[in-house]
């Protein structure tokens, strides 16, 4: 049980992790395709 809910933790976690960097990326391409 412990280990499945550590496993769980960590899978959000890079999900997360991913997001950010997404997010990240559209604020700083955002600006591109909009003067476009």
């Amino acid at each position: 049980m412990e280990a499945t809910h550590l496993q769980f933790f960590s899978i959000v976690l890079a999900a997360s992790t991913q997001a950010s960097a997404f997010r990240d990326a559209v604020i700083t391409f955002a600006p591109a395709f909009v003067k476009a």
